[in-house]
């Protein structure tokens, strides 16, 4: 597990391609902001980072809809930088530090893993510390064993061996990385006017001079694909940001930005083309700034220029080689996170859901405004998960017409994606849109849904339009083919069924196959996916008068003291009111509610407790 990537940051890109953008979010704007960030994607491109606030080290993940947190280890002295690696089963490795000045001053180094036993916590080193801003950099080896670099400790290296943590002292202080032969690679600053490159072989460590003029600080190493080492490095006699790479027989050493004192926190990770992107801190201006090498020249951008942006920042970039970047925010209290993303085009019609009453219909989207933009791809599907699909290719418009293999009653699900001269693949922001296709007359559904009961999970409908003469029902379940429901049809006058045969936790969706008075078989569907659970307690509910016009009452038992929501839904399951939720002790309970304004229909009472579930039914007519 090789590091390509480090932790200590601040932002900056070259100046970004057409239509793509700065997409910044504040992950964590409860803490306050806080101390050190770190960034890794996993494979799914998502971002997973580690952070201190507010005396606590927190995991935060994004699963492509929300972030999730959790707090894993407290102590009112953590501080400085860590670190962050994902292992190839994607748990997380994290170094990090704590930092106390009273009665002595003194910084202790900690690791935390997980595997699938859960959470592993151990000391590095408690030994000796001097007065010092902590920092440690961490990568694993093939083995998944921890290597760390430490500053403000006298040692300066550790590994972990299998049984105990091993301690030794180098020179030098820096960002750690293990080469292609799994050897520790350090690049060694804070070892006063030069930067230095340290490998450990087996008889022990070897430093070369990188360079021979610079007060060096806050490197970041990074391997490129013929396994030569990349650093840049913040030099805090001129204020300005370096880079250095080895070509194969010598160090080439470049300033890459001289603008005011800018480079501090620096973070370097090498694209598919292992051309080197610098994320860092611009303090002059308070700016986070990113930058990359690309044409022969560094592109500079400003990613984040509101307020003061604080040092602790960390970069990495996805298989796009679109960067993607973690970091505090001082004047907002955040810690924040900022991704350059892609600005999607959209398909435009047929608008999701809607019918159509043609079945050559002509697709319509936005053009696609990307360099060396070259053609569209059109997929169209009649399941949502393209499992089977139509594909045209090389479109050049921004639209096509389908003319052949569509029929009444299909709803149809379609994608585009925008092909550029490389290649490389842009879909359309909508991936969920469909159209129906309706050519008039005949049988139209209003609604259809499926519901969870006590009983079973009841499927219900509604036309307009005339009667059918007769229904039949499919049913898959746990993402299986679907199969007839019952034995023969049902009348064409039914709303409504009840399917009993099911199973606790299995996932349920139904189709109707509606057959009109002239003999066409339309299809409808699928309900959303439903499952029922098994209670752990039997509970009774019951609603009298039943059917009602002005006021029922609703009496239910509780065998223990728990909390309770009691609410109403109609049959396409939407809330229509909440009658009580809150705590309420065990006994008999009668709750009356008025519901006079209620239109004629059936409806749902639903009782939810901490020791199970109930579902009546209620007739409001008049």
């Amino acid at each position: 597990m090789h590091k390509i990537l480090v932790i200590l940051a601040a932002l900056a890109l070259a100046a970004p391609l057409a239509a793509e953008e700065w997409h910044k979010e504040a992950v964590d704007s409860l803490s306050g902001g806080g101390e050190g960030t770190a960034l890794v994607l996993d494979g799914s491109g998502h971002p997973r980072m580690a952070y201190i606030a507010n005396n606590k080290l927190w995991y935060a993940c994004w699963n492509g809809s929300d972030w999730s947190y959790a707090s894993l280890f407290e102590s009112d002295i953590l501080a400085g930088l860590l670190d962050l690696v994902l292992d190839d089963d994607e748990y997380p490795h994290i170094a990090y530090c704590t930092y106390e000045v009273d009665p002595v001053v003194s910084t202790y180094f900690f690791y935390t893993y997980f595997d699938e036993f859960g959470q592993h916590d151990s000391t590095i080193d408690s030994s000796y510390h001097f007065p010092s801003f902590p920092q440690i950099s961490l990568d694993l080896d093939a083995d998944l064993y921890p290597h760390v670099s430490m500053h403000a400790s006298y040692y300066t290296y550790a590994y972990w061996d299998g049984d105990q943590w091993r301690r030794e002292k180098i020179t030098g202080r820096g960002d750690i990385a293990l080469d292609g032969d799994d050897r520790p690679t350090i690049a060694t600053c804070w070892t006063g006017d030069e930067l230095t490159f340290a490998v450990r072989e087996s008889e022990g460590w070897t430093e070369e001079t990188v360079d021979a003029d610079v007060s060096s600080k806050m490197a970041s190493l990074a391997y490129d694909s013929l396994n030569r080492p990349h650093i840049s490095y913040y030099d805090s006699d001129g204020d300005d940001l370096r880079y250095a790479y080895h070509n194969g027989s010598d160090w080439h050493v470049e300033t890459v930005d001289a603008e005011g004192d800018v480079g501090n926190y620096n973070s370097l990770a090498l694209d598919s083309d292992d051309q080197p992107h610098i994320a860092y801190y611009d303090a002059t201006e308070d700016d986070l700034v990113y930058t990359h090498y690309s044409g022969g020249e560094w592109h500079r951008e400003v990613v984040d220029a509101v307020g003061e942006v604080s040092l602790y920042t960390s970069l990495a970039l996805d298989s796009f080689d679109r960067p993607h970047i973690t970091y505090n925010h001082d004047t907002l209290g955040a810690v924040m996170y900022a991704a350059l993303v892609e600005d999607l085009f959209h398909l435009v019609w047929p608008e999701k859901g809607e019918e159509i009453d043609t079945l050559n219909p002509t697709l319509d989207w936005e053009d696609h405004d990307i360099p060396d933009q070259a053609s569209y791809t059109l997929r169209w599907a009649l399941n949502p998960d393209f499992t089977d699909y139509e594909e045209v290719t090389g479109i050049q418009e921004s639209e096509y017409q389908i003319t052949a293999g569509l029929q009444e009653g299909d709803r149809v699900w379609w994608r585009v994606k925008s092909v550029d001269e490389g290649e490389g693949e842009h879909w359309a922001e909508e991936m969920d849109w469909y159209f129906d296709l309706d050519l008039g007359g005949g049988v139209d559904i209003v609604e259809l849904g499926a519901s969870p009961t006590d009983g079973g999970v009841l499927i219900y409908w509604r036309f307009e339009g005339g009667e059918p003469v007769g229904i039949e029902i499919r049913r898959s379940d746990g993402g299986g083919e679907p199969v007839a429901l019952l034995d023969g049809p049902l009348p064409g006058s039914a709303s409504r069924c009840l399917d009993r045969e099911v199973t606790p936790d299995v996932e349920y969706i139904y189709w109707l196959d509606v057959t009109g008075a002239d003999g066409t078989v339309t299809s409808f569907g699928p309900t959303e996916a439903v499952k029922i659970t098994e209670p752990k307690i039997k509970l009774t509910l019951s609603a009298y008068p039943n059917p009602a016009d002005d006021t029922v009452t609703l009496r239910f038992d509780l065998p223990d003291d728990c909390r309770v929501v009691l609410a109403v839904y109609d049959l396409a399951g939407r809330r229509v009111t909440t009658l009580m939720d809150g705590e309420l002790v065990a006994g008999r309970h009668d709750v009356t509610w008025d519901c006079a304004d209620l239109k004629p229909g059936v409806y749902l009472f639903r009782l939810e407790t901490t020791g199970g579930d109930s579902t009546e039914r209620l007739v409001v007519s008049r």
